[in-house]
């Protein structure tokens, strides 16, 4: 079994709160921060991030892009070295905003790579799917990603199905990727039996993985990657709700448990998000 931390390890979901209050805090600090403090972020975990090569970075602030130097701090950020060339930021889409797609507009254009819908944080009904599904369409023009939170759990579980999200703008959108974050958590089988029909869908593995260490839902993960032959999913942390240490030790586990190849492993690491990149 290879060192995970030797490989050009791409991180497909990392967050950036700086505080350390419980995950409610976190999650308020989260949906905050502005470009400055993304920034400061990056310097703060700069330690801790060392052993990442590229990241999908999620700006859980839905009204960043309303920020009157938005576009000249964002821009800088860009250019500078703190952020690889190869990494990309995907936003929280505010669906219910009146500018919704002139903020589409102005992320694109910064070279944003994707949108966001979590169905806990934003409360998303049955009642909000035809206008993300519209956006969906409007983000596939654009030659976006499109993210779905697909964690299950929380006070909420029967509340807010985003599963059910995502079978409606899969039924949709057959040409941008979807990507249904952590692997569609307890659900799992449901989020591959929904990937299975269709080629721009993918896993990744954040947060599920070691959540449900030594669970009998490992055995579930390890059929679904192969289902899908190692090839849309990809590795994530949800840094830093779960640290980098424990997420690449829990990884370890489970590819040595079920066996998995250097070339299954070198796909899900950081193969898979390299292509995918360069798909856009």
């Amino acid at each position: 079994m290879k060192d995970l931390k030797s490989l050009p390890i791409y991180d497909f979901n990392i967050h950036l709160p700086m505080g350390n209050d419980g995950l409610d805090k976190r999650h308020e600090e989260d949906m905050k921060m502005e470009v400055g403090d993304i920034k400061e972020a990056l310097g703060f975990y700069a330690d801790d991030l060392t052993i990442v090569k590229s990241a999908n970075y999620m700006l859980f602030n839905q009204h960043i892009t309303e920020s009157e130097h938005f576009k000249a701090e964002f821009q800088e950020l860009r250019d500078s070295s703190i952020v690889d060339d190869s990494s990309i930021f995907t936003l929280l889409l505010d669906f219910r905003h009146p500018n919704v797609r002139q903020h589409m507009n102005d992320a694109n254009g910064l070279g944003i790579k994707g949108i966001k819908f979590h169905s806990y944080l934003q409360k998303i009904k049955e009642e909000d799917f035809a206008v993300i599904v519209e956006l969906c369409r409007y983000a596939e023009n654009l030659g976006m990603f499109i993210f779905i939170d697909a964690s299950y759990g929380t006070i909420n579980l029967y509340k807010y199905d985003n599963l059910s999200l995502a079978t409606e703008v899969a039924a949709e959108i057959n040409k941008s990727p979807i990507i249904l974050l952590h692997s569609g958590g307890a659900r799992v089988i449901e989020a591959m039996l929904i990937a299975d029909m269709q080629e721009n869908i993918y896993l990744e593995t954040s947060l599920t993985l070691p959540f449900y260490d030594g669970s009998n839902l490992w055995k579930d993960l390890a059929y679904t990657y192969r289902k899908l032959n190692c090839d849309r999913i990809l590795y994530a942390t949800d840094f830093p709700y779960i640290t980098l240490d424990r997420s690449l030790e829990a990884h370890t586990k489970f590819f040595t448990e079920f066996n998995f190849s250097s070339e299954e492993i070198d796909k899900i690491m950081f193969q898979n998000a390299g292509r995918l990149i360069q798909s856009l």
